[in-house]
């Protein structure tokens, strides 16, 4: 089944008010997963979601290996992503814990997330290791901008 950005954003927005009037704004410290994670997104702010969410939308509709995802994946921040993966990574744990058999969209979130990391590692080897053929050398870290 496919899925559209905006149909992601929707089921999310909807869940997330669902558990804030449920809950109130504050997260549960474990006592609700779902509302943790919630928390855990909505904190994420408004550019790092729309990544998230173009991540996990190639990733659910074209596979990890697909050019299309590792397309998306580019398109993202690298920082914006990882920083995702670690804020998301405990609260969709628990998600993935809690989820009945057989339904895990939290493994879906957590997989996406953790598949586009390892596209741009594997981009930052590869330019590491042309870099040594040629002779020059690779500094991984992000330059600066005056």
């Amino acid at each position: 089944m496919k899925i559209k950005k905006s149909q992601l954003r929707r089921i999310i927005k909807e869940e997330k008010q669902k558990l804030l009037n449920e809950f109130g704004p504050a997260g549960t410290d474990g006592a609700s997963p779902l509302l943790d994670f919630a928390h855990a997104y909505a904190n994420l702010g408004g550019q790092v979601q729309e990544q998230v969410e173009q991540v996990v939308i190639a990733h659910i509709n074209h596979g990890a290996e697909s050019d299309e995802f590792q397309d998306a994946v580019y398109r993202q921040s690298s920082g914006g992503i990882r920083h995702a993966l670690r804020t998301l990574q405990n609260p969709l744990s628990a998600l993935k814990d809690n989820s009945p058999q057989g339904s895990d969209p939290a493994y879906d979130v957590r997989e996406a997330l953790s598949d586009a990391v390892s596209v741009y590692d594997e981009g930052d080897d590869e330019v590491r290791r042309d870099a040594e053929a040629a002779g020059d050398h690779y500094d991984s870290r992000p330059t600066r901008m005056s």
